[in-house]
């Protein structure tokens, strides 16, 4: 008996072992880490509200490939069916692709209302609430459930590893009409 466990069941705990470990080591070395802001920036530019989201590279080297989806969600916008979502991805800065981010760098998203979308896949509830606001603030307000997150994919310029990063759930009061911190993805207190 002891020796079936020498010879069969140990080196099968020593690949299992090994295994995890060189998952570990490429989970903490050799794959990208961003933080995301957990609240939004406005800021007034151009005489015009500017929703600003930041995200930075806190990993060991340079991200390359970065994806950046904005998604808002509306519950209950038709009134037959309060349980629905309406989803709808909106435009972000840099056409939603940014080429590198370097260790230590950060980037300012900005997060923009839009009407150029194909409207025979939504709802006309939810067509019309889009026509009709006239910023981020107004489309986080539709409902109690109204909810926007940003989702970025990043690879790793060294390993080729991609991974997923999805904010919190941003809401209205998530908002908030101040600059973010030069070195974190807080906002300033002032």
């Amino acid at each position: 008996m002891l020796e079936l466990l020498k010879e069969q069941m140990l080196p099968a705990f020593i690949g299992i072992a090994a295994t995890f470990a060189s998952w570990l080591f490429v989970k903490f070395f050799f794959s990208p880490r961003l933080k995301i802001s957990d609240k939004i920036s406005k800021k007034e530019v151009n005489g015009r509200a500017a929703y600003r989201v930041k995200i930075k590279n806190c990993g060991y080297r340079m991200c390359s490939d970065i994806i950046i989806y904005a998604k808002l969600e509306v519950k209950g916008l038709e009134p037959n069916l309060k349980n629905n979502f309406d989803s709808f991805f909106i435009d972000v800065s840099f056409g939603g692709i940014y080429p590198a981010l370097k260790r230590g760098r950060s980037i300012l998203l900005h997060i923009y209302k839009t009407t150029e979308y194909d409207k025979s896949y939504y709802s006309p509830a939810f067509n019309d609430a889009i026509e009709n606001a006239s910023s981020i603030e107004e489309l986080l307000e539709l409902t109690d459930d109204s909810k926007l997150t940003v989702y970025v994919i990043a690879t790793d310029n060294y390993s080729g590893v991609r991974k997923l990063y999805v904010s919190g759930e941003y809401r209205h009061k998530s908002i908030e009409p101040k600059n973010f911190c030069i070195d974190s993805v807080k906002i300033k207190s002032e």
